[in-house]
């Protein structure tokens, strides 16, 4: 199984203020907490699994992406997040960082993979 520890932020410069936070995990803020869910290959023959938890205040998408015998090609995983119905439906207008970059917090438990 590979682990992945999520945190989204999108910034401008080094310090703080520059940045906006897209995404938390502690269940703090309303506005930046979402409901995750993971999706495998089921269609085709794919074995692939996952999961995604939140513990210790991180995004924990934990899954192995399988090889489809008939494909001979990986299948998938992944997360992805939505509102309840009743709840803001967007994320933090990030548009005044139009030349900044996207941070993403990752640790991997196969630091050696290189692709397929």
């Amino acid at each position: 199984m590979q682990t992945w520890l999520i945190a989204l932020a999108i910034w401008t410069g080094l310090a703080s203020a520059d940045t906006t936070t897209l995404v938390t995990f502690d269940g703090v803020d309303d506005s930046t907490n979402y409901v995750w869910q993971d999706m495998n290959d089921p269609v085709m023959g794919g074995a692939s699994t996952s999961t995604f938890t939140i513990e210790d205040g991180a995004g924990v998408f934990n899954g192995t992406c399988a090889i489809v015998e008939s494909l001979a090609a990986p299948g998938f995983c992944k997360a992805y997040t939505y509102r309840p119905l009743g709840h803001d439906a967007s994320f933090a207008d990030a548009s005044a960082h139009i030349e900044g970059g996207i941070l993403l917090k990752l640790r991997t438990t196969t630091t050696s993979y290189t692709g397929f």
